[in-house]
């Protein structure tokens, strides 16, 4: 079902599916512009999301361990699948 909306810049109605990338027909505006913020503040947040797991201070010590071992298995297997990479783009030519 489409639903209509009413720009906020140019004030006219148009219809729309939700979309927080929608823009207005006659002025270009955007739609929903809070829900875009909201979209690309949750985007922003998820890229800077770290690589490896997190050693928190009030872990465990086993914990520490465990997330410690992740790490590095995690790192040595990247290391190994872009060494692979690189040797099949180097015999490549």
């Amino acid at each position: 079902m489409i639903k209509e909306t009413k720009c906020l810049k140019c004030d006219k109605w148009q219809p729309t599916n939700g979309e927080s990338a929608a823009r207005c027909v006659f002025c270009d505006a955007f739609l929903h512009p809070d829900k875009r913020m909201r979209d690309l503040e949750n985007r922003k947040r998820e890229k800077s999301k770290p690589f490896f797991t997190v050693i928190y201070r009030n872990d465990q010590w086993y914990v520490k361990i465990y997330k410690w071992v992740f790490n590095v298995v995690q790192l040595v297997f990247v290391s190994i699948i872009s060494f692979i990479v690189w040797l099949a783009t180097l015999l490549a030519g």
